[in-house]
């Protein structure tokens, strides 16, 4: 049997803080120090990162990116509909489904024209998504990304995702919580799975693996450790531990407190998954879909 767990990190890269209603770095120089910081302390870990880069965000760091592709990094697309360049005055998950193939189809073309190439890779702001999102991804060429966070409960951001599947399945085109047989490989952000919605309460976010989470080192361990015994009986799937972060911490500063939780949570997966007799190997989206591809007999 394979045992291997595939260890993601990824990085939702923001417009600077004044385009941006929902937060982002401060200025130019604080982001492309977060992006570059996070991709060289994967490296000396052995690992590579998945970014979302807002369309933007691509063509302020167009030569950024294509560097970091280049070096086995993948760049995909993240949206924010309420930034200032987009305009809406609703969230993602909140759209119908002809205002998100709208909305999307601009984000795409705009990435295309900064990176040579669409997106493949997908992340939408906030976890903002509806039953129709996942149909609308892959009309519009993308096909895997990290578009839910199991337990989350925000209903005026549209993020609901009180019971979704926890571990990367292929995605239902008419439920977005379930898993289905559609082209879309989802890889959840990996959270705390005793606690899915908390009952269904309003207002409830998960604990999960952000970087920046004052109080991730306090729950890393377990919910690392809960979420690698759950796995070590699954196949026909890959089995992966995402962590997310943002480009708004100097990762560059080997005391930002952001890097050593990314330093400690790459340490802690392996000694866990080494007691569980699991190996890892670390993965961008991608890499995970051809996992998947290959395991489910697609490829």
């Amino acid at each position: 049997m394979d045992n291997r767990v595939y260890l993601c990190f990824t990085m939702d890269c923001e417009l600077t803080d004044e385009h941006s209603p929902q937060g982002g770095p401060a200025d130019w120089a604080l982001s492309e120090r977060a992006i570059a910081g996070y991709a060289s302390t994967l490296e000396g870990l052995g690992l590579r990162a998945t970014y979302f880069a807002i369309a933007g965000t691509a063509v302020a760091h167009r030569d950024l990116f294509c560097d970091l592709a280049s070096r086995g990094h993948e760049v995909g697309l993240h949206c924010h509909p309420q930034n200032r360049d987009l305009g809406y005055g609703e969230f993602l998950g909140g759209m119908s489904r002809a205002r998100q193939v709208e909305c999307l189809r601009r984000c795409q073309e705009t990435f295309a024209e900064a990176m040579g190439r669409p997106a493949s890779a997908f992340r939408p702001g906030n976890f903002s998504a509806s039953d129709e999102t996942f149909g609308v991804l892959l009309a519009l060429g993308m096909d895997h990304g990290s578009v839910s966070l199991p337990g989350r409960h925000l209903e005026p951001l549209c993020a609901v995702w009180p019971q979704a599947e926890p571990f990367p399945h292929w995605a239902d085109l008419r439920r977005r919580e379930a898993s289905g047989g559609s082209g879309f490989l989802e890889v959840p952000v990996t959270g705390d799975l005793t606690r899915p919605g908390y009952g269904g309460q309003d207002g409830y976010d998960v604990p999960h693996l952000r970087l920046e989470r004052p109080d991730l080192p306090e729950c890393l361990a377990s919910i690392v450790e809960m979420n690698l015994r759950a796995l070590a009986d699954r196949t026909g799937i890959p089995r992966a531990i995402c962590f997310m972060t943002h480009n708004t911490r100097d990762y560059g500063d080997a005391g930002e407190p952001a890097r050593v939780n990314l330093v400690r949570g790459a340490e802690c997966v392996r000694e866990m998954a080494a007691r569980l007799s699991l190996s890892v190997t670390g993965a961008t989206m991608a890499q995970v879909r051809d996992a998947a591809l290959r395991l489910s007999g697609r490829r």
